[in-house]
């Protein structure tokens, strides 16, 4: 009887120390307050840490780990429009011929004759490089048969041009000396040296961010705390490009100039930010 009497004592005191744990597990956790990326139009989303997943007293999500388990989350933006001071022309010599000799050779003699060019209207030859250099069998299906064409040859290279105004006339003047062989890939535009126009483009990232914090904590009558995380989560510099891809100029040559215009280029920074609430 006595080892009853304890053991229905030791169930009992366990009723009620569950019981008093299921009383004070509410959570009374301050509201976190995000906004989502940016590739959609801001929104408030307030709701306990618990809910968000963040739980207890950290977090871990997109923005890091944190001993805070509430705050302001926001993104933050730069951008810098600037005008590009260099451009890239990638073009090329591309021929087929029964041989690989014979393609060889007239290929060689239009890739010389277009890097005299180039040379000829000032670019370094540092500012000169090789892309590719390929042979290769050609063939093509007709009437459900394959029929050997030839083997081709090309030899594509990218041209730095320092001074845009030239960029034109270079490419009417290596349309000239390639001839029909000649192939132009692509042109682009960009700046050589960006790490300035990054650092001014990070700083009003920075300024977006702390405005946006700012502004949620006004709207849902909360107190901006200290800045708890930072981080750059990308960077871009889209280039501006005028394509041609794998046309032959026989019929460019007889055009005075041609026509380019080198527009801007933008610098990105994006980051994202954690405030406290106080």
């Amino acid at each position: 009887m006595i080892i009853k009497d304890m053991l229905k004592l030791i169930l009992f005191a366990s009723l009620l120390i569950a019981v008093a744990s299921g009383c004070t597990g509410s959570s009374t956790e301050s509201p976190a307050i995000s906004e989502v990326s940016s590739n959609s139009e801001p929104y408030l989303d307030i709701s306990s840490a618990d809910a968000r997943g963040f739980g207890g007293d950290s977090y871990s999500n997109s923005y890091g780990s944190s001993s805070q388990s509430t705050g302001i989350f926001v993104n933050g933006s730069g951008k810098i429009s600037v005008k590009p001071d260099l451009g890239i022309i990638n073009l090329g010599v591309s021929k087929t011929d029964k041989t690989v000799s014979r393609a060889r050779k007239a290929a060689g003699t239009a890739m010389n004759a277009v890097m005299n060019a180039v040379k000829k209207s000032g670019v370094a030859d540092n500012d000169i490089k090789t892309q590719h250099f390929g042979i290769q069998p050609e063939y093509r299906w007709t009437q459900n048969k394959q029929e050997f064409l030839g083997y081709k040859v090309t030899n594509n290279i990218s041209v730095k041009v320092r001074n845009l105004d030239n960029v034109g006339d270079l490419i009417d003047e290596v349309a000239n000396a390639g001839g029909d062989l000649i192939r132009l890939t692509g042109i682009s535009f960009t700046v050589e040296d960006a790490n300035q126009l990054a650092v001014k483009a990070r700083e009003l990232a920075v300024q977006d961010a702390i405005t946006k914090a700012k502004q949620f904590a006004s709207l849902t009558d909360v107190t901006l705390g200290k800045l708890i995380y930072i981080s750059e989560t990308g960077s871009n510099t889209p280039i501006p490009m005028v394509k041609a891809a794998g046309i032959a100029f026989s019929e460019a040559a007889d055009i005075s100039s041609s026509p380019i215009s080198e527009g801007e280029v933008e610098i990105v920074i994006r980051i994202q930010a954690v405030f406290g609430i106080v």
